[in-house]
């Protein structure tokens, strides 16, 4: 085991992807062309489920707790407007029209 993992000290970016701490390492060069990539890609998607994303994001301080709002917010994702949209367009073959609801 490597010290790094139990003392906090700060890492390379490409230990942390080999430990799984982050998806994907770029250079600095495109670096910023690949958040904006990755932002547009996250726009495109409901509103809802983002925001919902979000919070559980913030919010997951613990295992249990985390299971727990993310039932809660599959749950309440699955009532929107945008899940029906997002199942219809599916079936239909066609891009989503996402409205927020």
């Amino acid at each position: 085991m490597d010290t790094h993992e139990d003392t906090g000290s700060r890492i390379q970016a490409d230990q942390a992807e080999q430990w799984g701490l982050v998806n994907e390492v770029f250079p600095a060069a495109v670096l910023q062309q690949k958040a904006k990539s990755l932002a547009v890609t996250i726009v495109e998607n409901s509103p809802v489920a983002v925001q919902l994303a979000k919070q559980l994001t913030n919010a997951s301080a613990g295992r249990e707790k985390a299971l727990t709002i993310e039932g809660f917010a599959s749950a309440l994702a699955a009532t929107t407007d945008d899940n029906r949209e997002g199942i219809a367009s599916f079936k239909e073959r066609r891009p989503a029209k996402y409205s927020g609801n």
